[in-house]
């Protein structure tokens, strides 16, 4: 499958409209810049990923509306690696 190419303003717009999909992406941005070259953490952060683009895939499927009530009720956001 091809990569979707998007402007960066295009794709600020999709993360503005869609405020879960933001923190998902910068969880996983956030675990791929604090990568290093050691394997076993390598294979830590990849398991990390994994997590996210499952948890990614489900609230996809949720009502939109289910998942901006869930966010708002959850203020932090964890970003310390799992």
């Amino acid at each position: 499958m091809a990569a979707a190419k998007l402007s960066d303003e295009a794709f600020s717009a999709i993360l503005e409209a869609h405020p879960g999909l933001r923190e998902r992406f910068a969880s996983i941005a956030m675990a791929v810049a604090n990568s290093g070259e050691n394997l076993k953490e390598a294979d830590a952060i990849e398991e990390r990923i994994v997590e996210e683009m499952r948890l990614l895939g489900r609230e996809a499927m949720q009502d939109p509306g289910e998942s901006d009530r869930e966010r708002n009720s959850s203020t932090t956001f964890d970003a310390s690696p799992r």
